[in-house]
């Protein structure tokens, strides 16, 4: 009830009345030009899935954060793997939407021109391809969060947070001999899971391979003295990373594709893993 308001004409000025009890309309005589505003409480709603003792939809208050949400679930399961949670938004899904699409086509225009001004035959299958991923990806709206900190996201209408369970992989794609799962040990270093799976192939392009981390940040990295290096600093690799080893491609343009489509590629793999419990011993 603190919620409702009473504007009203008096003397020639507008004046707000608070209505503290509902019986008081009993004995108000309506006027002209009278308002009643009742203000709505705001609630969010929530989707907790995976490793939490109560997962299910939560109703939420405005304001109420992950970790909120998270004790209202039960709190996490002693197999959680909080640092490869999945935290999903709308409004980011829609902006994500929105890149991917201008994303194509640019490269779509950018294709055409490069194909009018070459003057030589060139074999464009390379940038077809990639574009072909490009359009069948489905936009992500997820956002990277760290849930150790007290002061946690807020939530929004719509959200879902997904806590996946302690996993003791790594996965490798790409241009490798046998891509697939390894089993993570601390420590190792790149070279030891690309060989767990057979080594780079002849097309690799060793230069530009891409690391996406549990909690959805993604690297493009080169390979320096057996170590992951992301502009001067080095990638550590965690249970459930996934490594992508590209093909070599040469052409400059395709090169700038390849490393914005596979960025969002492997962000949409990411979410797939946890989504399907892959990411498990």
């Amino acid at each position: 009830l603190n919620n409702i308001k009473l504007e009203r004409v008096l003397d020639g000025r507008i004046k707000i009345l608070d209505i503290t009890n509902i019986s008081q309309f009993r004995n108000i005589i309506a006027n002209d030009l009278d308002k009643v505003f009742i203000r709505e409480f705001s609630f969010r709603s929530i989707e907790i899935s995976g490793a939490v003792y109560n997962p299910g939809t939560y109703l939420m208050n405005e304001g109420d954060t992950l970790n909120d949400a998270i004790e209202k679930a039960g709190g996490f399961k002693k197999n959680a793997y909080t640092f490869g949670a999945v935290y999903q938004n709308q409004n980011a899904k829609v902006i994500n939407e929105e890149a991917l699409q201008r994303l194509y086509e640019d490269s779509i225009q950018n294709i055409s021109n490069l194909i009018k001004v070459s003057t030589t035959s060139s074999d464009y299958s390379p940038l077809i391809a990639i574009l072909t991923e490009l359009k069948d990806i489905e936009p992500s709206g997820r956002v990277v969060i760290d849930l150790t900190n007290k002061n946690s996201t807020k939530i929004q209408d719509g959200d879902t947070l997904l806590i996946p369970e302690i996993t003791n992989q790594i996965y490798i794609y790409g241009s490798i001999s046998d891509s697939g799962a390894a089993l993570y040990v601390e420590g190792k270093g790149y070279d030891y899971y690309i060989e767990k799976k057979g080594g780079f192939t002849e097309q690799a392009n060793k230069d530009a391979v891409f690391v996406l981390n549990p909690n959805g940040e993604s690297y493009k990295v080169k390979i320096n003295k057996n170590r992951f290096i992301s502009q001067n600093k080095e990638v550590e690799i965690y249970p459930g990373s996934i490594i992508y080893v590209p093909e070599t491609i040469d052409n400059g343009y395709q090169s700038l594709l390849q490393t914005q489509s596979y960025a969002s590629i492997l962000g949409n793999l990411g979410v797939s893993l946890a989504s399907l419990s892959v990411l498990k011993d």
